[in-house]
Parts: C-alpha cells; sequence; structure tokens
C-alpha cells in the first residue's frame, strides 16, 4: 500500500468482475491530491481519471487489504481545502487464493467477524479523537496566531500556563496586577526564548477590566480566540472570620471577575464564530473543606456558571472547559497559611492543625506543570473535555466524597483539621470574654 496525502478509493482490482476477469476481492487505488467536488459533484474519480490536481489514479497493490477506512468530515480540512478524503487506518495483507484455509466452524466465524468489527471501531474511533489528522491540517498549522488571555499570569499556574502556551506556538497575552510584575514576566519569558505579551488588569476592578480588554482587542485586530480564567485567591479561615469585605473581595477575584472577562470576550467569539473558554476551579469545590468555606463556595461557584455557559454559547461555537486542579505546590498554599497566621482567632481549635497540615501539603506536591499541559490540551483539542480534574487526589477524593455519607465525611473533616466535635472539647476563652 503507498500513502499519499489525497484520495483514497476501494475499487475492484485489474482482472475482476467488469474489467474483464473472474470476480475478485477489491483492492486499493490511491490517487494523488484532493478531489474536487467543484468540478464532478457527488462522484468519485474513476482509476484513470483525473483528480485535482494529482494526475491520474492507479493501482498499486494487489497484495494488500485495507481494513479500517475512515471519511475526515470537510470540517477539518482547512477552509482553502475542498473535496472527500479518506484516511486508511489498517492494512493487512491478503494470503493468495490457494493458501487460503478451509471454511471455518460457524462459531470461529462469528467471533472473527466481531474482532474485525471492534478493531475497525477502534481505528475509526481514534481518527475521531484527532489521532490522525489529514496532512494539511497539522498542529503548528491551526495553532500558529491564534490569542490566548490568561489572567492571573504571573505566580503558579498561570505562570506555568502562559509559558507552555507561549512554547506551543500560541499568541500568549498575560495579565498582571502591576506593571512591575508584567515587565518581571516578559522577562522571564524572553529569558527562555518565548513571544508573550502582557497587559495590566485587576479582575476585582470592572473599569480595569474593560480597559485592559480593550487592549486586548486593540492588540489582536478583534479580540482574543482563547481566555483562560485562572486569577483566583484563598481567603482561609474560618467562616465567622472571615468579614463582609474579605468575603466580597473573593467573590470579585474567583467569581464575578472570571465571568466579567468572559462577557466583555464573548462578542468578538461570537463574531468570529469560534473561541475557547477555560475557567480553572479547584478540586475543592466538589469537596469543600473547613477553614476554607468561602474558597470552596467560590469555586463551586464558578463550576455552575461554567456548566451554563458551555450550553448557552454552543451555537456561537465558543468551546467552554471546566479544570479541577487538586493541590500544587504554588503561591496559593502560602497565601492560606498566612491567612490562617493572621485571623484574629488563630489560636483557636483547627487553626493550627490547619496551618501545619498546608504547610505539609506545600511541600510534598508537585509544581503546576501538569495544570498547565491539561490546559494547553483543552485549547489544542479539537473535542476539548468538558471538565478536566488534575491531581492524583482530587479524582481519588471527589468520588468518595459524593459516594460517603455525611456522617463519615463529617468524622473525617474534624480528624484531619482538629476541629473537635462536641461542645465540651472546644475551648474558645476569647469568644466567651467577649
Amino acid at each position: 500500500m503507498v500513502t499519499v496525502g489525497g484520495l483514497w478509493r476501494r475499487v475492484p482490482a485489474p482482472g475482476a468482475a467488469g474489467l474483464g476477469g473472474e470476480p475478485g476481492g477489491g483492492d486499493l487505488v490511491v490517487a494523488e491530491g484532493v478531489y474536487d467536488d467543484r468540478a464532478s459533484p457527488g462522484r468519485l474519480a474513476d482509476p484513470g481519471g483525473p483528480v485535482g490536481a494529482g494526475g491520474d489514479a492507479e493501482v498499486v497493490d494487489q497484495s494488500h487489504e485495507c481494513v479500517g477506512v475512515c471519511r475526515l468530515p470537510r470540517r477539518r480540512l482547512g477552509s482553502n481545502q475542498r473535496g472527500s478524503w479518506f484516511v486508511a487506518v489498517t492494512v493487512a495483507p491478503s494470503p493468495p487464493a490457494s493458501a487460503r484455509r478451509s471454511p471455518q466452524p460457524q462459531t470461529v466465524r462469528v467471533v472473527d467477524h466481531w474482532m474485525r468489527v471492534a478493531r475497525r471501531a477502534l481505528a475509526v474511533w481514534k481518527i475521531a479523537k484527532g489521532d490522525v489528522m489529514a496532512s494539511a491540517d497539522t498542529s503548528a498549522d491551526r495553532l500558529a496566531g491564534r490569542s490566548v488571555v490568561v489572567t492571573g499570569a504571573t505566580g503558579g499556574i498561570g505562570a506555568a500556563t502562559v509559558l507552555r502556551l507561549a512554547g506551543c506556538g500560541f499568541d500568549v497575552i498575560g495579565t498582571a496586577r502591576s506593571q512591575e510584575k508584567a515587565d518581571v514576566l516578559g522577562a522571564t519569558a524572553a529569558a527562555r526564548g518565548l513571544r508573550l505579551r502582557t497587559v495590566v488588569l485587576d479582575v476585582a476592578e470592572p473599569a480595569s477590566c474593560r480597559e485592559a480588554m480593550a487592549r486586548v482587542e486593540e492588540m489582536t485586530g478583534g479580540g482574543a480566540w482563547a481566555v483562560v480564567n485562572n486569577a483566583g485567591v484563598p481567603q482561609a479561615g474560618a467562616l465567622e472570620d472571615v468579614s463582609d469585605e474579605q468575603a466580597r473581595h473573593l467573590l470579585e477575584v474567583n467569581l464575578l471577575g472570571a465571568m466579567r472577562i468572559c462577557r466583555l470576550a464573548l462578542p468578538g467569539m461570537r463574531r468570529r464564530g469560534e473561541g475557547r473558554i477555560v475557567n480553572v476551579s479547584s478540586g475543592l469545590a466538589r469537596v469543600p473543606w473547613p477553614m476554607g468555606g468561602w474558597y470552596s463556595a467560590s469555586k463551586h461557584a464558578l463550576s455552575a456558571l461554567t456548566h451554563c455557559l458551555r450550553v448557552e454559547t454552543a451555537h456561537a461555537g465558543v468551546r467552554v472547559c471546566l479544570v479541577e486542579p487538586g493541590a500544587f505546590a504554588t503561591a496559593m498554599l502560602d497565601r492560606a497559611v498566612a491567612d490562617l497566621a493572621g485571623a484574629d482567632h488563630s489560636g483557636e481549635a483547627g487553626y493550627g492543625r490547619s496551618r501545619a497540615l498546608f504547610t505539609a501539603v506545600n511541600q510534598r506536591v508537585p509544581g503546576p506543570e501538569p495544570v498547565a499541559r491539561a490546559i494547553a490540551k483543552c485549547l489544542s483539542s479539537r473535542r476539548p473535555r468538558a471538565r478536566c480534574t488534575v491531581g492524583f487526589d482530587p479524582r481519588i477524593l471527589v468520588p468518595l466524597h459524593a459516594m460517603s455519607p455525611l456522617w463519615l465525611t463529617d468524622a473525617v473533616k474534624h480528624a484531619v483539621s482538629g476541629l473537635p466535635r462536641t461542645a465540651s472539647a472546644r475551648t474558645e476563652p476569647s469568644r466567651m470574654a467577649a
């Protein structure tokens, strides 16, 4: 079999019925080029006939047969490609007639039949998933020039994401809260030989969001192709110890700011007819943890809005993905430890054990590169997953938490956080005196 970038078609081999010989099995005819259905709509080329710009078709081999052929949808081709493309998945040699075995029992024939069906289905599924692509539609061609805005790009997951996306060929625009941080981010990318642009943005300020997204529209000539909402703050502490101002700031950054960026980016995506939105939530959105209730609430709300946004914007060609990271070594855990240490009631039950837990976790978990890879996959895949859970801990804790009764999950949280389960075990002299 010969592989060329063009049309594949099975036709009767020379000597078969209709071509001057006895009936025989079909052989694969390969024609170089792309079939032009504008010239001959609805008709495949005959052997020896013209096929686009590739010339004549010819029978290349009679000793092989194609056992998995999948037609690539036209939307996978470039905008300048017309016609029908077929890709041969698996090719197996055909034994000569003299070497064919005697008829097999019915059971064996049935098993062989379904094994062939399974192999063909697997091959077609791999193509549909994007593992096999037409030669004119490479990843580099698809990613070149596609602009991506990443919020919270100066550290942790955001910094790892912008560097990885820039290495993949995206036109990356990272946001920073100050020009000094933006300059440091640009210098880091330049030291690695990567092209990266920056804008100043504070997602908690509506005016800053409007100015930054207007600047992005000028830089990209119509708006970003994709947005990654990564900016976030932890705000650890008991629910009754978090003030209204702290809670509002948390919701502005983790929830309202992300939706504000989506609202400002969607008009350009609608005009373009396509786009991507990746919202970075957390595994704690589905496993709420004591001493971090406000953070879990904000991420749970972000997940709910992301699922709704995915359905509301599908008709506009916008793909919306949710990424749920577990625990990774970032500045987020350091800030959570600082929040617990600076609380007014930091000496009470739960604070000391939570500080020790967050510190130990931050020292043992890996860096944020796995999350950056997951975000890059959401942006580069033709059919991205609606939700991507990253990390060992959420993949284990999320299903266990969902299947376990509340009395069991409460007992585990009491034991791990150090919070007492009964009133007699709790000592709070400061509050009783107040």
